[in-house]
């Protein structure tokens, strides 16, 4: 899809240990205490091999599943696995395990035998954690009115943004935020937002609202790089970028937020902020800053690594469809943290910025 970037869905060279920067990234403000880089090491190569063991090959994640088709095949279970906090009666306990997510938590008496999860893997605990169905939050069906999803100019991060898909079915998502490259400006958001999961060719027009919200359709951009969803091969990022026009009225601030002008590392427990088409501002707090997640994509399962999960705060949700494309930042300051994808009542999946902004090749304006 990309005119310059075909090589996969991975960031330019190879990655850092994240081991290297675990302190920081698993004992936000103290509350958990922090192994040395050693055992580190080992638990995030416990992470990979449970990912291995569980992600991918999935045939049932596109459609409700019943209990007893769950109990009968774990791997069909577990959307997820990551390090995050264990939880004891959903209370935090100051020390870090491995998590694996699941669609629906079954109490042992339930589960065949030979499909029960682990307890501890290799010699670190295992906490599981019913994540629920789980999926990309674009607009398809009904639109919701909200200030964002109307017409909005000069143009600001936060509102509708959307296309016609390839099936001629609208699609609405969010401006996430204002990028250049060189002397051009471009509209940051989801690939299944601008690209309709791949499916549009570069140049397709990106309208603003988004078809979902008006029937005017008035293009304000034209795709112009997209980082393709991959099927056979782990993703990083669900991302790509539309071309403003020379002159166009554009504005970086988001919506009742601030210009992003900086980028930061996901950690555990950092308070975070969006402002979204459907939902506007939430906040919500990262639970797991590195996660691998098999998501039910129109194309299919994608199973993605290294993404961030969000939970929202009590009585809230951080997201809902519509929301796709948002940009996550610290709560209370310009530094970017995530480009949020997924989401269902409690949780949200974004894949870090840093590494979007590094794959487009672009910049914040």
């Amino acid at each position: 899809m990309s005119s310059k970037r075909r090589k996969g869905n991975s960031p330019k060279g190879a990655q850092a240990s994240a081991s290297k920067k675990a302190a920081s990234r698993y004992g936000r403000a103290g509350r958990v205490r922090v192994w040395d880089d050693t055992l580190l090491k080992e638990l995030e190569a416990a992470q990979k091999a449970l990912e291995k063991r569980y992600l991918g090959k999935k045939g049932l994640l596109h459609r409700k599943t019943s209990t007893a088709e769950l109990a009968e095949n774990v791997r069909e279970n577990v959307i997820g696995v990551g390090i995050g906090e264990k939880r004891r009666n959903n209370l935090p306990q100051g020390e870090l395990c491995l998590t694996i997510f699941v669609r629906k938590k079954l109490t042992p008496g339930r589960v065949a035998d030979g499909q029960q999860l682990p307890a501890k893997f290799r010699k670190f605990v295992v906490d599981v954690e019913e994540m629920g169905d789980i999926r990309p939050a674009p607009v398809t069906g009904d639109a919701v009115t909200l200030l964002p999803s109307q017409v909005v100019r000069p143009l600001q991060p936060g509102c509708s943004v959307g296309v016609v898909g390839a099936n001629a079915q609208p699609i609405a998502g969010t401006f996430g935020a204002l990028v250049r490259k060189g002397n051009e400006l471009f509209i940051l958001s989801n690939n299944h937002v601008l690209a309709d999961e791949n499916r549009l060719a570069l140049g397709a027009p990106v309208f603003q609202p988004s078809p979902m919200d008006s029937s005017a359709q008035v293009p304000v951009a034209t795709l112009a790089t997209v980082i393709p969803l991959q099927t056979g091969s782990p993703n990083l990022m669900d991302a790509a970028i539309a071309r403003l026009p020379a002159g166009a009225g554009v504005r970086p601030e988001i919506f009742n937020l601030r210009a992003p002008s900086a980028t930061g590392a996901p950690t555990l427990h950092l308070p975070v902020e969006k402002f979204g088409r459907s939902t506007n501002y939430r906040a919500g707090v990262i639970s797991n800053p590195n996660i691998g997640i098999d998501l039910p994509y129109g194309i299919g399962t994608l199973t993605f690594r290294n993404q961030v999960v969000i939970r929202s705060e009590p009585g809230s949700r951080f997201a809902t469809d519509g929301d796709s494309g948002a940009l996550i930042l610290q709560r209370g300051t310009n530094v970017a943290i995530g480009l949020l994808h997924s989401c269902n009542g409690t949780y949200a999946i974004a894949s870090p910025i840093a590494a979007v902004l590094k794959e487009l090749g672009v910049t914040f304006a």
